[in-house]
This record gives C-alpha cells, structure tokens and sequence, in this order.
C-alpha cells in the first residue's frame, strides 16, 4: 500500500478507494512493461554523515523473476573495484553491500535485510563530489551504472550531488531509462526497500458525492499530486507545417522537469481566445520525470508528417504567426505559458517546430527559441524533434561577401552559398543560399570550424573559428569573410640589372599554378640548435612570414638546408601571417606549451638537420626558384658575412618581419625563441622602413600592427644562390591594389570566470557581495602586452556597459590578470550570460557562454588560454588551472549580503602532506616528470572555507606568498606544486611553515631524512597526529599511512579482492585487473633500458614488469625472480605492477633465454610479453618504426623514445631481423596493436631472411 500512502489524499473512505484503484489499475501495466531483465543498482549513500568511507554502502535490487546469484560479480567506482562475496538474491529482493557491517548496523540499528561486508571502501572509497559506480555481472558485462556530481561518465547530466546523509535513490526501483532522470535526492536513506519520491502536499479539492455506476466520470475527480509552476515545461511547437496541412500537422511537445512522474489526464490546454482542450485519455497519461510528450491534431503518422503522439486533442488551433499556449493542472492553475509572436523576438518558422534551446531556460522569452534544422527520424520533410531532447548545443554563422574588407558582416553583405564547413571530428555542411550554416545537436565542449576556401575568393578573416558551446547553447556570429579575387595586370620589372623585382602576382578567378613571380614569402625565424642535448634535430623548427597582400597556396615548396630539401605539406597562409615548419609536431609543443599559432610539420628532419655549427636555409618555390635564403655560423653562401651563431635555445629571427635587405643584419638573437609572432630587437631603435606607416617601436609590449593598402614595403633583390650576394638597387614598385587590412592581434584568451560569487570575499575588500565576481584572462604571448583600450563585456548589444581597460593595464607574458566586478561594473548574470573579450576597433577575440553557474564555482579552461572549458576545475583567480581534488562541496551557510568576513584570519588550516624528492611521477600533470613536481598540501579541517590570500609557505631558504583569490574549501586539500611556489624543497632535509598574513607562523614541521623517490611525509590523520614517512602517496586526497608489511607470497582476502599465490605467467594474464599474484620467471629485459620497466619469462609466457617506487637490484638476463605485484594493464599490455623492490627476490642466476621465431603475420596476443624474433623484408618505415613482412604479413618494429639508441637507417626491400620483446600499445604512434619492442642496438640486424640461431647480429650504433 505504499504507493496509496504517498499520493492519495485522505477525504474520506470511498473517493480514497476510487482513487487508489484508478491508480493501481494503470502502475502493474507499468511496471510489467518497463521490468528490466537484470540486477538493477537501487540506492546509494557515497558521503554518509559519520566516519568516510566505513558509513558507505549500495543497495542493490532484482526485479526479475529469477534468484541471481552474486558469484564472480564486481562492484566499482572510476578507480578501483572490489569483487561480492556470494550471496542470491530472490525475485525482488534486496541486498546492502556495506564498506563497513559495523558501522552500517550502527548507523541502522533496525536493518533486518541481507548484508555484504566488504572490509574495505568501496572501489577506491567513494567520492564526494562526483564518481561513477558500475556493477559488473560474472561474464565481464556492466550491467548497470550511474554517475554523479561532477562525474559525467556514464550519465551527461549526472546525478545531483546530495547532501550529506542524503542518498541517491532510484525511483521506482524498476525504472531503468539510463539516464539520471531514474535517481532522486532522498533526504532519508531507506536501505532495503523501495526508494519513494518526496511526498507532495495534497490538494484540496471538492469530492463529489459517491455515486455508483459503472461508466467513469469523464473528468478524474482526484488530483493525485499538486504541481508546482515550471514543473511541466512547454518545450517544442510546430505551429506552421509544410509537408503536410496544419490541422493534420500541428502538434506541441511538453517535457517533465520534476522529480516525479505527472499525470495529465484531466489537464487543460487554452490559448489566448476561446480555443481549449480538457485532455481526456479515459486514464491516466503519465509524464515520467526529465520525458517528453507529444500532443498533436492527428494520431496518424502516415497523415500527420511522421509524427507519434502520446495523445489527440481537439478544439485548439495553433496560430501560424502569433498564438499563446497556455497549460493549466486539473485545479485550474497555470503551470506553464508560451506566447509567441511571429518574428519580432519568437522565431517564426515554416516546415519546422520552434525549440526551447534547453528545459531550464525561461519559455516566455523569444531569445530562448530556435527554429529546428533537422527531420526527425520518419519526417515527411518537416524538421524538429518530437518526443526527443531538442538540440544540446549548435554553433551557426555565415560564409559572407566582406566588401569593405572590415572583417564583419555589415548589413548588406551577401552571402555566399555552397560552401563547406567541416567540425572538429569530421561532421560537414554546407551554407545555405543566404549564405547560413549550423552545426546542431552538439555536446557541450571546445570545437574548431573550419571553412573551405570558395573558388574564386580570398579570405578576409581567418579561416578556423574555436567555439566554446556549454549545455544548451546557441552560439552564433561565426562569420567567414570572402572578397573576390580581382584581375590585375603583370607589373612591369623596372628593377636594375641583375635584380629581380618584387612584384604582386596576377590574381585570377581560376588561379591557375603560378610560375612566377611569386609572392613574397619569407624565412622569418629560424631555430637551429635547441637545448636538448645530443641529436636535436627533432625540436627544430623554421618560420615563415607572408609578407604579400595576397594568400599563398605552399603546396608544392619545399624547405632546404645545405645537403637536402623537405617539401612542406599543403597550406594556406593568408596575408601578414606566420607559419611555424616543425621537424615534428609532438616535440615542437612540448617545448612551446600553450602555443596557438599556425603549425605544420614535416615528421622528419628540416632538410637534414640543421647543422649546430653552420649551415644555410632557403625557401623554394614548386618551380626550384629560392624565394628566401639565410645563413649563420660558419656557412656563408647565402651572406657575407654570415649571421653570427646564436647559444643553445635560441633562434635566429627576421626583425622587422618584412626587412629584407639580403644581408645578416635582417637577422637577430631571440632568446627565448617567439614562435608564430614577429621577432623582437633587443633595443628600443626604431628600424627605419619605407612603409608609409608607423612601425611599431620594439618594445616588450608589442602594438597590434598590419599591412596597409598603401605602397609595398621598398623593394629588394630576390636573393640568388651564389656565394656573394648580388647588390640591391631599390626603385619605385607601382602601388598595388587595395588589399583587407589584417590586424595581428596578441593572443590573449578568457581564461576563467567566476559569476555567482556567494560566501567568498573573493575581492579581499572585506566584504562578500555581488560584486566578487571576476574574469581572468590569459596570455599566449612571451612578452607583456598592454591591454590599454581592450574591453570586456557581458552579452552582446544588451547587458551592461562593455568596460575599457586603462593604460597600464599589463598582462605578464604568459601571465594572468583578473579583472573584478568592483572594477569593471561588468555585472554576469547569475542563471545564463556571456562574456566577452574584445580588441580595440571592437573585434571580438574570445567568447564563453554558461547556463546554472554554482555558487562560488568558476569556469576554467583545462588548459591556461587553449584548453576547453569545465566547472570541476578549484577556482585559481591569477594562478595556473588545475585538476583539484575530489571534495565535498561545502556546506551552503547564509548568504552575506554586504557583510563583512566574519573572521581576518580562518582557523583549521595546516600542513597536511609534503612531497620533497620527485623522480619518475608527473605530479603537477605538466608532461613533464621532473623536480618541478616537488608539492605542498594545506588541509582545511574546519567547517568553513577559508580566503588565503597573503598568507605565506616558507622553507629554510625562500619564501612564497599566495594570491589574492585563493579559497581552501571546508574539509578539503589545496596544492602548492614548485612549478608556482618556487620553493626547492631538500631531497633530504628542511623546515617548512605556514604563516598568516600577520606574520603568525600557523603550523611548522621539519624532516631530516627522506622518505625515498616519489614518497611523502604525511600527518597520520588529516590535520592532526603525528608526521610519519610511512605514507601512501596521495595529493589532494586524505592521507593514509601503508599497511604492515606482508611476506611475500602471503595471501590478502581484506576487501575482497582477488588474491593468487605463485602461478604461471600465462594464468596471470587471464587474471582481472588488480589481482595480487606472485611470478617466477627469468628476466629478458634488465633495468635500465626502459624506464623502471624490467620483462620476466617462464615456460608458459612472459610479462611486463613496473616498479613504481625504489630501484630495482642489480640484474642480468636470465636471472630468475619471485615477485609478488598487482595485475595491470598499460596501453592494452598486461603488466604486473610492484609497490617497490621489497616485493622482488632474486633465486639464482640462469643463461639468457633464446628468442622464439615467428613469422611476422603471426605476432599477436600469444607473443605479447615472450622474447621473440621476426624477419622479413621492410616494407614501410617511420621515425620510430619499421614494418617487415615475411609474406605471412606485416609485422611492427617499434623502437620506444627512451632508448638510448636510434632506430637503424633502412632501405625498403632490404632484409632485417629484428629481436625483442613482443608488446602491445593501443596509441596511434605504434600502430594500434601488437609489436616487436627491441631492447639493443645488436637485436636489429641487416642479415639474411633465415635467422641466426642467437638472433645476434653485427652491433649497429
């Protein structure tokens, strides 16, 4: 009877009875519709209001008809997993699988229902602010999962983050829609029986007499539930249908925005005149929570344009042009109203429906709408989305004739039609015949558009557009800009003899290959000899600059130093633009973090190889013609003198980037290289031009510059290969045709915004208000740039006044600035608002849009200045984004309006965990593992989060301050990595201490010896207890000291996963993920040659060993080993991972193991892990592979970066064997499978197809 408990209203004993079986009469069809055929997850409680994680546990539910038994089967959550004890569940039954029995039975003295006590947290423990939990049946299948918080994984939205003691409930237990719309919030967990959705208040309403009869009254006399306004949502509307007539083909689309299931039936739809429909469906018309339901004129699809309805109405006409849609519950109450207009703000679409852009939004206001772009499945040709989610995200703008050359879309303009727009991942459309395009139904995220070029057309904007669209978002204004391309006379060379003139090409519509003259293309940096040590080649990179006024196709040139050239790939550089040719991409942007310039690279050497001493680097045109050529150090064939040699790290840079006077001096040292920007002078002279207009003084801060239509740049001679240049006889150049004018803007981005500031005084001017919110921008550019005339505002032509940054307002060069809403006025809305970067002369630079901000929550990219935008990442007003870790939100107080902090100094806050000695862990997630990743945890033990701005970290020898803006939530962790204190923490010995503002040291603690690589010094308990050495690893996270040691070989059973004694290396590999297991076999990979990589083998196969902390001992091959560690997989490789070497035992020592031969189309899984040796001959070859094949197949020789020699030169059609270890890495650089991973120089060998038995060979370097 709990089903008439929770929702019959209680008047009297036959209107209780009628109503309860009207309801029943309709849920059994219900439920036996929708049972699901498997063990459902029903009920969670992850953030218990006791002791974390003992008070954690999961309900699980089966709704089938069958006992199930738990045998075999897993329970996990984003990190770890645990496997069930056995136990069956009978047809519906339940069963609490419990972190910890006790403390479960303690917190529910009176559960009575069936128990699994794990021992141990569920999966990794269970996280507060967000996690996913999946339940894995005996065969491996995931059955069932849900997510929450921050965790979009399995559902996108996820499950509401609830409060603590609160549990997340599925309701009704039965219900599996796979979406987070089956979960509520139930503030009183219920362990062992159904969930029940918030009980609502009943409605009173007038209860006719009781009459017996047999026929039911047409209009229901109970309200089962009372609707509160905004509960059901008009969300679609398809007023003027084209395929098909308006009285088949209108219908309206309603959605459930609450937490329950809706009966309609008795509900009423009006409009603004006499037009009404009392819905009548002769029973209940239920609207499940987060569904939608279609209402419409005509119930067949076949007539009515493919539409499936949930009901029939009549008497109600939807206007073509304006109307209202007014819905009101049974009592009379309007819960929802749509009117439309017909065009001045509502779309006014024909041949597709209007859509609410997303539920949350308010439906009266026309800019919330957008007319549907896509047929529904079985559309008779009409667009929309009936009974569906409308679109998530769209991205929308114009491909346009920019007649002016102002790089905006005037009134006026024309659009240009049939044009291809193609989305990061693939997706393409084409503009329509105004010139339209749209890109719909996206995910929320970052995406680049990247315009085709029109024939016949050259571009007066850039033709890729980086979007940032958040849920629910229209993004519009992503123009492409076009002029055509004008017929111009040949110029006449009126150059001196021996001079060959720079001209500006003939441009035609067609334009047909060039043969000359080309256009003025220049080297304009070039970086030689990185500060890599030993072979560098792979970091080179040379820049150009088109300093034309036209764009220039490079397909077809090539870039060559003194012995060979390398053909660029097929690129368009517009005018005034830079154009990085990288040796290769990947080490270009680890040297070049956050670059987001123009880039091609070559996968290959620049010709072959920059020399370090000397050499020269010319551009060629497809003709062989060098366009450009400079020489450095010790080679002078390209100037005389030469350019001087620059030190290690620096590069060589064209300064101005249009100077061209064929000699060293257009050439200066940049230290550090300015990839993709104009080089600097290292002095404020002015380098006189014979461009009419200024140039911009060389400073730190660069003024945005660009070409002019005036006169070209003084004409020079096109240099010629030949030791001594021919001299230059400048004459006058017939000035050109008018060409765009191209702004080169510095590149600075949004970067994070905080918009609902609430309990944090994030301005520190003692007060928390309003007017803390703030924006942060980011700059890309290694110099400051003053922002001076800059603006930033809210959303566009409406908000508040854009704000103007004031002369001196200096960005650092990759720095921050944060701008506050007590300083710009430029107040964020607090439910949906856009903020916008904008550049002098009013172009817009960077864009992002937020529907439902939280509180005192930022958005951030997940890169500084490139990255895509999250809100999961801590709020960093003026420091580094960063992955921050999982904690609980904190709890919601009063909001102060205009009070002051309560406190100058917050209590709670100390040091927590300390990790001084880095050595192969990538803490600070920068790429790199290095001493940088040295870090500092603060714990905030107190209820209250705490403003740190100007306290202070200090060690023995340097003192670090935190910034303004800087917030440790309540219970939670902040980390001060290196890379920001500066901090050099001793490997072996220092004092570190916390320290107020006041100078109030807070908390201290000094070590004298260390831990080990990669270990930390930790508090016992969070924020209290002695510091030990004996600590697990866990930054951001709640410390926990490493259990006793066990023996190796000794079996584990706490927290029920799996545990194998000694075994054969091939049962191992059929083992789950996280198994304890001890090997024995012989070592076929010593230390050293990968890092803390070893491979080990006995009779039944091999495997991959890591070690992730200490060294291993001092080993050869075919020593033998015992190791005991944890099943893992790397890429797709099985690997046994060990805590440290104490888990190791050498036996004894042994003969090397002789290689396995195997034909190379053979090399698969039953090789992966076991030495073996291939050969064939090479039939494809890349910078860190070589293919053999045999003629049984292609085989993968892939030789691994860390090596410390290079991959052998091959020829294709040579023959090679090749010895090693057979891998597996799932990554596009090895090819996606199975491969040879050779271990020495000598296991490549040039020899004959048949194989010497040692699988020796000649040593190569």
């Amino acid at each position: 009877m709990s089903h008439c408990r929770a929702v019959c209203p209680r008047r009297g004993i036959f209107p209780l009875v009628l109503a309860c079986l009207l309801l029943f009469s309709a849920l059994p069809r219900l439920s036996e519709a929708q049972a699901p055929d498997h063990l459902l997850i029903s009920e969670v409680v992850y953030d218990p209001p006791g002791a974390e994680p003992d008070g954690e546990w999961v309900e699980l539910f089966n709704p089938t008809a069958a006992a199930v038994s738990l045998a075999g089967w897993l329970l996990k959550d984003g990190n770890a997993q645990d496997a069930l004890p056995d136990h069956t569940i009978p047809p519906g039954g339940y069963v609490v699988v419990a972190t910890s029995a006790a403390a479960f039975r303690a917190a529910y003295p009176t559960y009575s229902g069936a128990l699994l006590d794990l021992g141990s947290p569920i999966g990794n423990g269970l996280s507060n602010s967000g996690d996913a939990l999946m339940l894995v049946d005996a065969a491996g299948v995931t059955v069932d999962a849900l997510s929450y918080g921050t965790n979009t994984s399995v559902f996108m939205p996820p499950c509401p983050d609830v409060a603590e003691g609160h549990s997340l409930a599925r309701v009704p237990p039965t219900r599996d829609t796979d979406t987070a719309a089956d979960w509520i919030d139930q503030p009183v967990p219920d362990p062992g029986t159904a969930g029940s959705a918030p009980p609502a208040t009943p409605t009173e309403t007038v209860t006719p007499t009781a009459t017996l009869t047999a026929t039911p009254s047409a209009t229901p006399s109970v309200t089962p539930t009372a609707v509160s306004v905004g509960a059901i949502v008009i969300n679609e509307i398809m007023q003027n249908p084209q395929a098909v007539a308006d009285t088949a083909g209108e219908w309206l689309e309603l959605y459930n925005a609450g937490a329950t299931a809706i009966d309609l039936n008795g509900w009423e739809l009006r409009d603004a005149g006499a037009d009404h429909h009392t819905i009548d469906n002769g029973g209940p018309l239920w609207l499940a929570p987060g569904g939608y339901m279609v209402l419409g004129r005509n119930a067949d699809p076949a007539a009515n344009g493919g539409v499936t309805l949930a009901y029939r109405y009549s008497g109600f006409t939807l206007g073509n042009a304006a109307d209202a849609i007014i819905l009101l519950d049974p009592a009379g109450r309007e819960v929802d109203r749509v009117a439309y207009d017909g065009g001045p703000t509502f779309p006014n679409p024909n041949g597709a429906s209007m859509q609410l852009v997303h539920p949350s939004l308010d439906n009266s206001i026309g800019a919330n709408w957008r007319v549907a772009i896509t047929p529904w499945p079985g559309s008779a040709g009409d667009s929309g989305s009936p009974g569906a989610a409308n679109h998530t995200a769209q991205i929308e703008g114009y491909v346009y004739e920019d007649s002016n050359a102002n790089r905006v879309r005037d009134a006026g303009e024309a659009g240009i039609a049939d044009v291809l727009l193609t989305l990061t991942g693939g997706r393409t459309t084409r503009t329509l015949a105004s010139g339209w395009y749209a890109f719909s139904d996206l995910a929320p995220g970052s995406y680049v558009v990247t315009e085709s070029q029109p024939a016949g057309y050259v571009s007066t904007t850039e033709d890729e557009r980086s979007v940032t669209v958040a849920l629910g978002q229209v993004s519009t204004g992503h123009n492409f800009g076009e002029q055509p391309l004008q017929l111009s006379p040949t110029p006449t060379s009126t150059s001196a003899p021996g001079v060959t003139p720079t001209a500006t090409p003939s441009a035609t519509a067609t334009a047909p290959p060039v043969t000359g003259p080309w256009p003025r293309v220049l080297l304009s940096e070039v970086l030689y000899d990185p500060w890599q040590v030993g072979a560098d080649a792979d970091w080179e990179f040379v820049e150009l600059y088109n300093a034309d006024a036209v764009a220039v196709e490079l397909s077809g040139w090539q870039i060559a130093d003194a012995v060979r050239a390398s053909t660029l790939p097929a690129y368009r550089l517009l005018p005034g633009h830079y154009l990085v040719v990288a040796a290769y991409r990947n080490e270009f942007l680890a040297d070049n973090p956050g670059f987001a310039g123009e880039l091609v690279s070559l996968e290959g050497p620049i010709g072959n190889g920059l020399s370090n001493t000397g050499d020269v680097v010319r551009l060629l045109a497809p003709d062989g013609q060098a366009l450009d050529e400079m020489s450095y150090g010790d080679n002078a064939s390209a100037f005389q003198p030469p350019c001087a040699g620059v030190s290690a790290g620096q590069s060589l840079a064209r300064v101005p980037s249009d100077r061209d006077t064929d000699t060293a001096a257009d050439w200066m040292a940049q230290a550090p290289p300015n990839p993709g920007a104009p080089g600097h002078a290292p002095t404020p002279t002015p380098t006189h031009t014979a461009t009419p207009t200024d140039t911009p003084p060389a400073t730190a801060t660069p003024t945005p510059t660009g070409m002019t239509p005036a006169a070209t740049p003084t004409p020079t001679a096109t240099p010629t290969v030949t030791g001594t240049p021919p001299a230059a006889t400048p004459t006058a150049t017939p000035a050109p045709t008018a060409t765009p004018f191209v702004v080169l803007l510095p590149l600075i981005r949004l970067n994070e915004v905080l918009p609902r500031p609430d309990a944090i005084d994030w301005d520190g001017n003692g007060t928390a208000n309003a007017y803390d919110e703030w924006i942060e921008l980011y700059s890309l550019e290694a110099e400051p740039i003053d922002l001076a005339g800059w603006q930033l505002d809210d959303i566009a032509n409406g908000g508040t006044a854009p704000y103007t940054l004031p002369t001196g307002a200096v960005i650092p060069a990759r720095g921050y600035l944060v701008i506050y809403r007590s300083t710009s006025g430029v107040a964020l809305n607090q439910d949906a608002d856009t903020a916008r970067l904008i550049a002098p002369g009013g172009h817009e630079v960077d864009t992002f849009s937020y529907v439902q901000p939280r509180r005192d929550v930022s958005y951030s990219r997940t890169v500084d200045g490139v990255g895509a935008w999250t809100d999961g990442y801590p709020p960093s007003p003026g420091r580094p984004n960063l992955p921050g870790p999982a904690t609980a939100t904190p709890t919601a107080g009063p909001t102060p309006t205009e009070a002051p902090t309560a406190t100058p100094f917050p209590d709670g806050v100390v040091l927590n965990e300390v990790l001084a000695h880095p050595f192969a862990g990538d803490w600070d997630a920068s790429g790199v593992a290095d001493y940088m990743d040295e870090w500092i945890e603060l714990y905030n033990m107190s209820d209250a989060a705490a403003q740190l701005g100007g306290w202070q970290v200090m060690d023995d020898a340097r003192t670090y301050t935190i910034p303004r803006g800087v917030v440790i939530w309540p219970h939670a962790y902040l980390l001060l990595f290196r890379a920001e204190t500066r901090l050099a923490l001793g490997d072996y010995r220092d004092r570190i201490s916390l320290l107020r503002p006041d100078g109030v040291i807070v908390d201290e603690m000094a070590y004298d010896t260390a831990p080990g690589y990669d270990r930390s010094l930790c508090r016992a308990s969070d924020g209290v207890g002695e510091w030990s050495k004996n600590c697990l690893v866990t930054p951001g996270r709640a410390n926990q000291l490493r259990p006793p040691r066990e023996p190796v070989g000794a079996a584990r059973t706490a927290g029920g996963r799996a545990t194998a004694a000694a075994q054969t290396i091939a049962a191992a590999r059929r083992l789950p993920i996280d198994t304890r297991v001890t090997l024995v076999g012989a070592v076929t990979l010593p230390p050293g040659v990968r890092e803390r990589t070893i491979y080990i083998q006995d009779e039944s196969g091999g495997i991959r060993v890591y070690l992730r902390a200490g060294d291993y001992p001092r080993l050869a091959l075919g020593d033998r080993l015992r190791i005991t560690g944890w099943t893992r997989e790397f890429y797709g490789e099985a690997e046994l991972s060990v805590p440290d070497a104490s888990y190791i035992t050498q036996l004894d020592g042994g003969a090397p193991l002789l290689p396995e031969v195997v034909p190379t189309g053979l090399l698969g899984e039953a090789q992966e892990g076991r030495l073996i040796s291939v050969s064939g001959r090479v039939v494809r070859f890349e910078r860190r592979t070589v293919v053999l094949d045999d003629g049984s197949g292609p085989a993968t020789i892939y030789f691994a970066a860390e090596l410390a020699w290079p991959r052998p030169y091959v020829r294709l059609g040579e023959t090679w064997s090749a010895t090693g270890l057979g891998g597996r890495y799932v990554a596009k650089e090895a090819g996606g499978g199975y491969q040879l991973l050779p271990r020495f120089p000598w296991d490549m060998s040039n020899a004959p197809l048949v194989l010497p038995v040692t699988g020796g060979g000649t040593p190569r370097g």
